[in-house]
């Protein structure tokens, strides 16, 4: 057996003659299919609600898919720096996420330390400003002197916040 990828392993004799099974006449494709909607019918009992599934080839569509559908495509996904996600992927949920950002943060053992996260999450809302107020300097009718004043305040209110909160 090869843990390295679910792309390199090869296929158990199974899941071929399952496959093999199904490929018997002609069926309905896009989730139209008997197999999918056995399997969203055992979901929904497991949930207990209706449930719709998307069945993909490979861990990869399923993990960059899946974070497409969470985040909008000018969002981010917090992560650890050496996430699966981040590492393994190839930037697969970028891709499909049309632009969304992965955010690798710092921690020990493959998690998150809280204060890192805290930090992050702290300096956020001065980021997300200095963003739209880019944006305002491009296209709208924010000058030069203007947006280094409000970016001053920023860092300035970014700086109290952090010493507040004890950084």
């Amino acid at each position: 057996m090869n843990f390295a990828s679910d792309n390199a392993a090869g296929i158990a004799p199974e899941i071929l003659a399952a496959i093999s099974r199904a490929n018997e006449g002609a069926a309905l494709g896009y989730g139209r299919d008997p197999w999918t909607r056995r399997v969203e019918e055992r979901f929904a009992a497991l949930f207990a609600r209706e449930a719709a599934v998307f069945l993909v080839p490979t861990g990869t569509a399923a993990n960059a898919l899946a974070l497409a559908h969470l985040a909008p495509p000018w969002g981010a996904v917090l992560c650890h720096a050496e996430a699966h996600i981040a590492t393994d992927e190839c930037g697969a949920p970028e891709f499909y996420g049309g632009g969304l950002k992965l955010v690798g943060l710092a921690g020990e053992a493959g998690k998150i330390a809280p204060d890192t996260l805290r930090l992050f999450l702290a300096g956020l809302p001065a980021l997300a400003v200095g963003s739209a107020l880019g944006w305002w300097m491009l296209y709208g009718k924010l000058d030069e002197a203007a947006f280094r004043r409000v970016v001053l305040v920023l860092l300035l209110v970014s700086g109290i916040w952090l010493t507040a909160v004890g950084w």
